[in-house]
């Protein structure tokens, strides 16, 4: 080796190299990206081929996405990675980070998303990305939407990334142009004018979630229905504001849906508002794919059927007690002997007759006759406690639907019935007891051969016999379910 030729380190050679290689790398995969898009036909398909370059080619790019301006929203039309569940999320430009990208044209860097005041809270909670390159993707003058990349680690991103990141975004822009065409933006805004008119203006709520539950975008009819704003529904899903007593049959719904099994899924269900109180709504619900046949996202609209449901509880419901009437028992007694996939829980039927209520209509008046039987109401259901039922029947005649496993706690939990009232009569100075007529109906497969209309015949025949006798004011008979 000649005097004066200079030595490079080893060290140096081998980064020189490393770099060489790395120049390499990106020129035959940005090559073979320019090809593919060339020969697509269509912008899904460019986005699809420069997404999938991009995660070959940044190491540490966990997720990549190409998001286009609709309106005064930003979205997400292509992912892959972690991005990819994100496709259809809709963003307020006002509340994005790319907004100030779109604006000023000039690509942003985030090194650290959990502490960049640019970075909105409630978006952070979202994607759950700590780096973050953000670059505008132009056509004719103007910056019509974003590529953009995620990694869920801190300082992921160097400026050879950012560097990447810029290039991929030329080939976004000639592959929108080529598939658009000189229409194409005229053709998006007039696209985004008819959506945000169907969305926005809609009589009903309508609401995009994610495969996970999440939601993406909401209108403010849907917002207005569950009494949730927009913000806080974009920061939760649909199962945290769902009554849990209707979660079950919803969330077997949309497993059926992603499945395929069904193509649409109704249910009443109830909406938890913010104070605590509850909304009916009818939401029917159909599933978004992509060409590739994988769930995309959720269409949802929903009713507001509170009024309805508030007529249909007011025809169940006694005027005067606010317990369920004769139709409301009917309803919860047919319910009980239907069971379960068929199979009912033994029951105690037990139809009850106030003795001694008409002396009190007749002394004091019938104001506090319609007090006594309101009290009574109240006591009755204290005592029959959460999984008992009780409703009027009628005049001073009052129903109880108990769940016992057999007759000896059946003519216990009545006991406790009548022990109420006596407690109530005492202390009000009514001279007043109950007479009750017990059928205790075993639980089984087998199903009960008798009409509603039966049971509640037989049961007040032994409350009769019950009155007539005075033994002891309680009749309590076994009733085979399988007997006529």
């Amino acid at each position: 080796m000649g005097e004066n030729m200079p030595v490079v380190p080893v060290a140096r050679q081998r980064a020189g190299n490393q770099d060489l290689e790395r120049l390499a790398h990106w020129s035959s995969d940005l090559i073979a990206m320019q090809a593919e898009v060339s020969a697509a036909r269509d912008f899904a398909t460019v986005m699809r081929v420069v997404t999938k370059t991009a995660m070959r080619l940044m190491n540490n790019a966990e997720g990549a996405a190409v998001a286009l301006v609709e309106g005064d929203q930003l979205r997400v039309h292509e992912g892959q990675g972690t991005l990819l569940e994100f496709r259809g999320l809709t963003l307020a430009l006002d509340e994005s980070l790319a907004m100030e990208v779109l604006t000023t044209g000039k690509p942003a860097i985030i090194e650290d998303a959990s502490i960049d005041e640019r970075v909105d809270p409630v978006h952070f909670e979202i994607i759950q990305a700590r780096s973050i390159i953000i670059v505008p993707v132009p056509f004719m003058g103007r910056a019509i939407g974003t590529l953009t990349f995620h990694c869920r680690r801190p300082f992921a991103f160097d400026t050879d990334d950012l560097l990447v990141a810029q290039l991929l975004a030329g080939p976004l822009a000639i592959g929108f142009s080529a598939a658009r065409g000189s229409q194409a933006e005229a053709e998006l805004s007039t696209q985004h004018r008819r959506f945000a008119a169907t969305f926005e203006q809609a009589a009903v709520g309508i609401a995009h979630v994610a495969p996970d539950g999440r939601y993406i975008a909401v209108n403010d009819r849907f917002c207005a229905i569950t009494g949730h704003d927009r913000k806080m529904l974009m920061a939760s899903d649909y199962q945290s504001i769902t009554h849990p007593d209707d979660l079950l049959a919803d969330m077997d719904g949309v497993r059926d849906l992603l499945s395929g099994k069904i193509d649409t899924h109704s249910i009443d269900k109830r909406y938890i508002r913010p104070d605590g109180s509850v909304a009916w709504g009818h939401s029917t619900v159909s599933l978004v794919r992509d060409e590739e046949d994988v769930p995309e996202f959720f269409v949802g609209v929903l009713e507001d059927i509170n009024a309805r449901k508030r007529a249909e509880a007011a025809a169940m419901n006694d005027a005067l007690t606010g317990l369920p009437n004769r139709r409301g028992v009917e309803a919860r007694l047919l319910a009980a002997l239907a069971g379960n996939e068929g199979k009912h829980e033994p029951l105690a039927i037990v139809y009850m007759d106030l003795d001694g209520f008409k002396a009190i209509n007749d002394r004091y008046g019938h104001a506090e006759g319609d007090r006594c039987l309101v009290e009574v109401g109240v006591a009755l259901r204290k005592a029959a406690g959460v999984g008992g039922f009780v409703g009027r029947w009628g005049g001073d005649e009052f129903f109880a639907i108990l769940e016992c496993p057999d007759e000896e706690l059946a003519h216990e939990l009545v006991q406790q019935l009548r022990s109420a009232v006596d407690r109530l009569a005492s202390e009000e100075g009514w001279r007043l007891s109950i007479s009750a007529g017990v059928l205790f109906i075993p639980g089984g497969k087998e199903k009960c051969r008798l009409s509603v209309s039966e049971i509640v015949k037989l049961a007040d025949q032994l409350m009769y016999v019950a009155k007539q006798t005075r033994s002891d004011g309680m009749l309590v008979e076994t009733f085979s379910a399988g007997r006529r």
